[in-house]
């Protein structure tokens, strides 16, 4: 299977996968920036992250390349991982085939069928680049301190599963969860609240030490190969990604685009206001059977996110524990050719308004006192 370009579509396909040693092959030119663009992001003046979490040696999420048009795309779970998935298969013409293999999980085509196909093995970081002898690289990236939100939600809604699974990969759900909870449902497992749940974050972070397949839904969507200041990654906010695929086209010589029209995730959940109670300190059982009533089933509707992170104690430690993604966001959204487009910059400002008054940016230092 390999990636076309069409009429300014590209069609890819993702993959997960680990850096496969080997050469890579002459292909030919593309040619991704266009002639005059200067689409490095700006240097990073903020303050070095102190305390935050290190990146899972294991890596967070997908990278998904193709070595016909040398393109590879990156996204972290829980960061639109399987919108992305979607998209591509859709692009690549194999929704059908994808689901006739499993109609209910799409990432198992993608991991049983084309992570093991030659065409399709990872590239490092070094070949990501703006000019037309690179690969092109584009990431995923999602508010964090949503993204964080929704992982709590992914893992205790499915605490019954993780809890239950014999073994010790459940190291986090037996040992810092449970520490930190005072909560616990009718089989034993831990109940947190999200308070709970990110201080059990903190406590597990520390270790540096990560074997639990569904910590990747909670680690960083920092990638240190990847995301340092001087990366040559074209980043799209998922928040906004309707419009940044139209900016992407814009600012790339073959008219890069991605169609995202009308894609979903069973992941998504829905949104009431605040049911008048601290939704960062109360158990995960009673803010679902709670909101259950407002529409869907068990676990479907939640709280806005921005409510978990009223408590000045919850919000400074998110801030603290996931810095580096914050300060990737920031980055993602002062990219020279996103801001060229007005619907993506007003629609990042937007966003980077609200994560400001979460995680206030720090004040500059002043050298000269």
């Amino acid at each position: 299977m390999v990636a076309h370009l069409k009429g300014g579509v590209i069609d890819l396909f993702f993959i997960s996968c680990a850096w496969h040693i080997g050469g890579a092959e002459h292909l030919e030119n593309y040619g991704w920036a266009k002639e005059g663009w200067d689409l490095a992001p700006p240097r990073s003046s903020n303050v070095p992250c102190q305390g935050g979490l290190p990146s899972s040696p294991h890596g967070t999420g997908i990278r998904l390349c193709d070595q016909k048009t040398r393109l590879m795309m990156l996204s972290a779970a829980k960061a639109g991982a399987t919108l992305a998935t979607q998209m591509m298969f859709r692009q690549l013409g194999l929704v059908e085939r994808a689901n006739a293999y499993d109609p209910i999980w799409i990432h198992n085509y993608r991991e049983d069928v084309y992570e093991k196909e030659a065409e399709h093995w990872p590239r490092p970081a070094e070949v990501c680049g703006f000019s037309t002898k690179d690969w092109l690289c584009v990431k995923i990236v999602r508010l964090p301190i949503d993204r964080i939100v929704s992982s709590y939600i992914h893992i205790l809604k499915n605490m019954n599963q993780i809890c239950q699974v014999p073994g010790g990969i459940n190291n986090f759900v037996r040992g810092e969860l449970s520490q930190s909870t005072k909560n616990y449902d009718a089989k034993g497992c831990p109940d947190a609240s999200f308070r709970e749940f990110i201080d059990a974050v903190s406590l597990y972070g520390k270790q540096d030490k990560f074997v639990d397949p569904n910590d990747v839904h909670w680690m960083p969507q920092y990638e240190k190969e990847f995301d340092s200041p001087s990366s040559k990654l074209y980043y799209i906010p998922l928040e906004l990604i309707d419009s940044t695929v139209d900016a992407l086209a814009d600012a790339t010589a073959t008219g890069l685009r991605f169609n995202v029209s009308g894609l979903t995730s069973a992941h998504y959940i829905s949104k009431v206001d605040s049911l008048g109670f601290d939704s960062s300190a109360t158990p995960f059982s009673k803010l679902a059977a709670t909101t259950s009533r407002s529409g869907g089933g068990y676990g479907s509707v939640f709280p806005q996110y921005s409510t978990f992170l009223e408590e000045k104690y919850v919000a400074e430690k998110v801030c603290s524990l996931y810095c580096d993604d914050i300060q990737l966001y920031r980055r993602a959204c002062n990219q020279r050719w996103l801001v060229a487009n007005e619907a993506s910059f007003l629609e990042c400002n937007a966003q980077l308004r609200y994560l400001n008054t979460v995680c206030p940016v720090p004040p500059p230092t002043n050298r000269h006192r």
